[in-house]
């Protein structure tokens, strides 16, 4: 199996490696598993995000009508 690695400089946001740190030891988990959490938990909501943009592009499309432009000046 090939193996995926990942390196980041963290070093102009102190703050966010010292809440991992923090995090991590308060929940007994390791460091890699939180930003693994927040990683899914970002990308989940960013999925969702686009899914409802799309779906509500289609409901809309059906208001681009000429019946419905009577409406544009309101």
């Amino acid at each position: 199996m090939k193996t995926l690695k990942l390196s980041f400089d963290l070093s102009d946001e102190p703050e966010l490696v010292e809440l991992l740190r923090m995090e991590s030891a308060h929940r007994k988990l390791s460091q890699k598993g939180i930003l693994v959490t927040a990683l899914k938990a970002y990308f989940a909501d960013r999925m969702e995000s686009h899914m409802l943009l799309k779906v509500a592009e289609k409901t809309f499309a059906e208001w681009n009508s000429d019946a419905d432009k009577a409406y544009d000046d309101l």
